[in-house]
């Protein structure tokens, strides 16, 4: 990627940052950039594919991917999972705050809708998971656990976000969630 590109998809963010999507202008932007407009539109053809690529260009790739080891034992995937994506949202949790708040408005298509994004990156990883073991587990309702669980810390900050706390701290809290998310699993396995 180029210096040009990486000027304008640090001043969308900060735009949409501050504006949120719908009240963002790609004229703006380029302002913010110190670009003309239309070499914004050479780069990007449009505000939703620089929003896009701004967003996956900021967060780190295993957040929205679906890689995760399915080898891994039950509760060590989970932890790993959690693990994951609470650094990266407690990392970015200003662009965080801006998808999710997006989302939830509704001003951005379905294919840009981070709860959507998460929720078929999770449930993908975790079927994955499941048909490796041969689990009894509803991939779809620990998914929608999961992003609520990840969307929770977002919306409902703790007093210490999570990249604050002690690794004492992180492996506790982890645990707590990993119970939680093995509770119907064990009871299946009975």
């Amino acid at each position: 990627m180029n210096e040009t590109s990486k000027k304008i998809l640090n001043a969308a963010i900060k735009v949409f940052k501050e504006k949120g999507f719908v009240s963002s202008s790609t004229k703006l932007i380029a302002k913010e950039a110190g670009v003309a407009e239309i070499t914004l539109y050479r780069k990007f053809d449009s505000k939703k594919t620089l929003f896009e690529q701004a967003v996956r260009t900021h967060l780190k790739p295993s957040f929205l991917d679906s890689k995760l080891d399915s080898t891994l034992k039950t509760e060590t995937f989970f932890e790993t999972l959690l693990e994951e994506r609470l650094s990266v949202m407690s990392e970015s949790s200003d662009l965080m705050a801006l998808v999710i708040r997006e989302s939830l408005s509704g001003n951005l298509p379905e294919d840009l809708n981070f709860s959507t994004i998460v929720f078929k990156a999770l449930k993908k990883v975790l079927e994955n998971h499941k048909d490796h073991h041969a689990l009894l587990m509803d991939t779809e309702a620990l998914s929608r656990v999961i992003v609520g669980l990840l969307v929770s810390y977002v919306l409902l900050p703790p007093q210490k976000s999570f990249k604050a706390l002690s690794e004492k701290e992180k492996k506790a809290l982890l645990k707590t969630h990993v119970d939680m998310l093995m509770e119907p699993i064990n009871k299946q396995g009975r």
